[in-house]
């Protein structure tokens, strides 16, 4: 009776079997790798999640800093004035690539592709000290009297930015030029091409968009179709974004 008591007991102390503890291990290693899998899978979404989101900045800001200097295109400091540029002319010519001779009476002008520079696209407008209208570097004019500025936009294919250049009353030495020096608006651009929008002489209204070298009068281009190809986050093609944005003047 006593024998039988005492292997009862400790049949009772007893651990898990081996077979119990095999279960064990494996319940639980399953529990470990779907939690893991799981971590990793919220893991790639945020990445995913937040190159897409800086993708949409890039073009937010792409988008903004065009459509402001399009906007601004042909503005002139004298409200009284209908007459575009005001006080000044547009720019002649430019000093370093990318650039060209702006046609007389023209605020808006383009030119194709050469050497690393993707095609540019160029505004000027006429501009006091006190219109503090920014120019594609964020600097205002401070200068006397009027000055004409010039944006060029254009994408370093090199290094896959769009770039702008300003220049002030087609020089690189005012402040409000920074020297001259292109800067990175966006990086992460492949490249950009674009179409203008053409009307007839003395209207406003559209009728077909043709590319820079179909342009034979620059005066009467009213709007733009810029399409931007940006380098994608994921790999592989590239990724298109085109916006139409209509001249003001």
């Amino acid at each position: 009776m006593k024998h039988q008591h005492t292997f009862a007991a400790r049949r009772r102390e007893a651990g898990f079997t081996l077979v119990e503890m095999m279960v064990a291990i494996t319940v639980g290693l399953v529990v470990v790798f779907g939690m893991t899998a799981t971590f990793v899978s919220l893991k790639n979404t945020f990445k995913s999640q937040d190159k897409l989101g800086q993708l949409q900045d890039s073009e937010r800001i792409a988008l903004t800093f065009l459509t402001t200097a399009i906007n601004n295109a042909g503005y002139y400091p004298d409200p009284k004035s209908a007459s575009p540029l005001t006080g000044g002319t547009p720019p002649a010519s430019t000093p370093v690539s990318p650039g060209g001779a702006m046609p007389t009476g023209a605020y808006i002008f383009g030119t194709a592709a050469s050497g690393g520079n993707g095609e540019s696209l160029q505004t000027s407008f006429a501009t006091l000290s006190t219109d503090n209208l920014i120019s594609c570097l964020g600097t205002t004019y401070a200068g006397a009297g009027t000055a004409v500025v010039r944006n060029i936009y254009y994408v370093d294919t090199a290094n896959k930015n769009l770039m702008c250049r300003v220049l002030v009353n087609n020089l690189s030495t005012d402040t409000m030029a920074n020297g001259g020096t292109p800067q990175v608006v966006v990086p992460g651009v492949s490249s950009m091409s674009v179409l203008y929008g053409i009307a007839a002489t003395g209207s406003s209204q559209v009728t077909h968009y043709v590319d820079v070298g179909s342009v034979a009068n620059w005066t009467v281009v009213k709007a733009v179709r810029i399409t931007l190809n940006f380098t994608s986050p994921f790999g592989g093609t590239d990724i298109s974004r085109t916006h139409t944005i209509n001249l003001m003047n």
